[in-house]
C-alpha cells in the first residue's frame, strides 16, 4: 500500500482525535479521569451489498497531563477508528483502492452532569477542515450539497464536499466526492462517518448511503 493511501485511510481519525485533544484542557478538577468508546463498525450485509471490506478497526487514544492549583491531572480518551474500503477502477490508473468508508467513536464524557466532548458541536466544514490539515494533498474542496439518510437509529445530515487529491502517488490528480456525518448520539458514545471515493465511480453515492445505515455499535 502506498504512502498517499494509508495517509488518505488514516486521515479522518488522525484530525478527529488531533482536534479533542485541543479541547481536554477545558477538563476542571483535580482527579484523573478516565473515558473510553466501544468501536462502531458496518454490518457484514452492508459490506456485502457494496463490495467494501474491513481495513482495520484501531484505537485512536488520547492522554493529557494538565497542571492544576499546583497539582498534575491526567484526562484519557479511548476513540476508536474503523477503516473499510473496496477497489474501483479508474482511467488511466486502472484498479486500486480508491473508495474509502471510516467510522470515528468517542466518549460522551461528562462532569457535574454536562457533556465535555465538543465532538457534537463540530459541523461538517470543521471536521473536513481538520482532515484537509492532516492531508494536504487534498486541494480545492468546496460544499456541494447535503442529505439525511438512517444511521443508528437516528437520521443525521450528511453533507457533500467536492476536491481533488492524488491518493495513488501517481502524481495523477483525481476528483473526490466526501460524504461527512455530523456526531449521532449512541449508547453513551458519540459517532460520525466520513466516506471519499472517485466522483467518476457510478453509483457510489447510493453505496455510502448502505454503508452508513449499515453502521453498528455496541455502547
Amino acid at each position: 500500500m502506498n504512502s498517499q493511501r494509508r495517509r488518505l485511510l488514516a486521515a479522518s481519525g488522525v484530525a478527529l482525535t488531533g482536534g479533542l485533544a485541543g479541547c481536554l484542557g477545558f477538563v476542571t478538577g483535580d482527579e484523573d479521569l478516565e473515558f473510553s468508546s466501544s468501536p462502531g463498525s458496518v454490518s457484514q450485509s452492508a459490506l456485502d451489498s457494496t463490495g467494501y471490506g474491513e481495513h482495520e478497526i484501531e484505537e485512536a487514544p488520547i492522554e493529557e497531563t494538565f497542571e492544576i492549583g499546583g497539582q498534575s491531572r491526567t484526562v484519557r480518551l479511548t476513540n476508536w477508528h474503523s477503516q473499510y474500503d473496496r477497489a474501483v477502477d479508474l482511467e488511466p490508473i486502472q484498479r486500486f483502492q480508491g473508495a474509502v468508508f471510516s467510522v470515528f467513536s468517542t466518549p460522551k464524557f461528562e462532569i457535574a452532569g454536562r457533556s465535555v466532548n465538543p465532538i457534537d458541536r463540530w459541523d461538517t466544514d470543521r471536521i473536513v477542515g481538520m482532515v484537509q490539515d492532516r492531508y494536504e494533498g487534498l486541494e480545492n474542496l468546496q460544499r456541494t450539497g447535503e442529505y439525511t439518510t438512517p444511521m443508528l437509529g437516528a437520521e443525521p445530515t450528511i453533507t457533500e464536499y467536492e476536491g481533488r487529491a492524488d491518493i495513488t502517488g501517481s502524481g495523477v490528480m483525481i476528483d473526490l466526492n466526501l460524504h461527512v456525518s455530523g456526531a449521532v448520539d449512541h449508547g453513551g458514545d458519540f459517532l460520525l462517518g466520513l466516506a471519499v471515493h472517485p466522483d467518476e465511480i457510478p453509483g457510489e453515492g447510493n453505496a455510502v448511503r448502505t454503508l452508513y445505515d449499515g453502521v453498528e455499535h455496541d455502547g
